[in-house]
């Protein structure tokens, strides 16, 4: 029995948005099936030319041995479909209309062998091209599938950004992996028990704080905030926000009022413990800019790393609450006391 697990698909067969399929048929669908080689192919009888990615390993064996090329692809929907069972929840992103679908998982993997739903997509496909859908199989794009119970329109901002980061990648499908100590299916659970969307309350609350910064901040965000509540924090310092090729691990640099670098600043989103690699062109001689570390999200008392200045998630919490009347950010996550 698999544990279940938070997953997605764009359900783009070919870049076609195919939302409608999945949301008509109450099915999650991912492509690049294997064709079986020298068979025809029949929209109505899948099972004879596409081989189904669930099947026993030694049928797996005899179709892979007579592939002309070997798609590695195969395996990975092969070991995606294995880690899939009932309780699971799916996802299907669309940040262009502002939610993300999700459905709770019935029962397992199913090669369906033919679609019922097949016209809707069929439509889609002629609304978008003039090419043969006979020629590129494109039955097989919406056959491989789980079930689910209904798909629930979510609105995007109730998503915390540690899962929804997971989905807006270039990956097609892919398994949102717990993060630490956070649970995606416990997560997910929790806010598809709730229909409406709750309007966010101001705070001044530590623990309050901490969460939304994991729940509501990117790490690109969190390395904006954190140089601007550096620059609140040293008023008499000049910090920048750097990343790129050529940094040197470097996410912000501070400087005094002569030019000179006193400060090296490196976030992570989430910290584990590692000491960070920054380049040391900044070090020389007696001169040592000191080197901070900033995290949104660590195992609690985690020590910073020696020799570092650690900006902890409850450091970071309390200087957003300190300087929440001078920030953007702060504003947008509703904290501090209300405007």
């Amino acid at each position: 029995m698999t544990t279940p697990k938070v997953f997605f698909s764009r359900c783009k067969p070919y870049e076609y948005d195919a939302v409608d399929v999945a949301i008509e048929s109450k099915r999650l669908f991912f492509g690049y099936c294997m064709r079986r080689l020298g068979v025809a192919y029949d929209r109505h009888k899948l099972r004879s030319c596409i081989v189904d990615v669930a099947c026993d390993d030694a049928t797996w064996a005899a179709e892979r041995s007579a592939q002309n090329v070997w798609n590695p692809q195969y395996n990975r929907n092969r070991n995606f479909v294995r880690e899939i069972g009932p309780g699971s929840i799916a996802l299907v992103p669309r940040p262009s209309s502002g939610v993300i679908y999700c459905g709770f998982v019935q029962g397992g993997f199913e090669f369906v062998d033919d679609p019922s739903w097949y016209d809707t997509w069929e439509r889609i496909w002629k609304a978008k091209t003039s090419r043969d859908p006979d020629e590129f199989w494109i039955a097989g794009e919406v056959a491989q599938t789980f079930r689910v119970d209904e798909f629930r329109a979510i609105p995007v901002p109730r998503i915390p950004v540690w899962i929804r980061r997971s989905l807006f990648g270039r990956s097609t499908y892919g398994i949102v992996r717990p993060y630490g100590c956070l649970d995606p299916v416990e997560t997910l659970k929790e806010i598809l028990a709730s229909d409406n969307f709750i309007p966010r309350t101001w705070t001044t609350d530590p623990a309050e704080v901490e969460r939304r910064l994991i729940t509501d901040v990117t790490p690109s965000a969190f390395e904006h905030l954190v140089v601007s509540l550096l620059q609140l924090e040293y008023p008499n310092e000049f910090w920048t926000h750097v990343g790129g090729s050529g940094d040197g691990g470097l996410d912000g640099i501070g400087a005094d009022e002569s030019g000179k670098v006193v400060g090296l600043l490196q976030c992570k989103w989430a910290y584990e413990g590692h000491k960070p690699d920054l380049n040391t062109q900044w070090v020389a001689g007696s001169h040592r800019p000191r080197e901070i570390l900033a995290s949104a999200f660590h195992a609690d008392g985690l020590p910073g790393p020696p020799a570092f200045e650690f900006l902890d998630k409850k450091t970071v919490s309390a200087l957003l609450v300190k300087h929440a009347t001078s920030l953007p950010q702060a504003k947008a996550l509703r904290i501090g006391r209300q405007q």
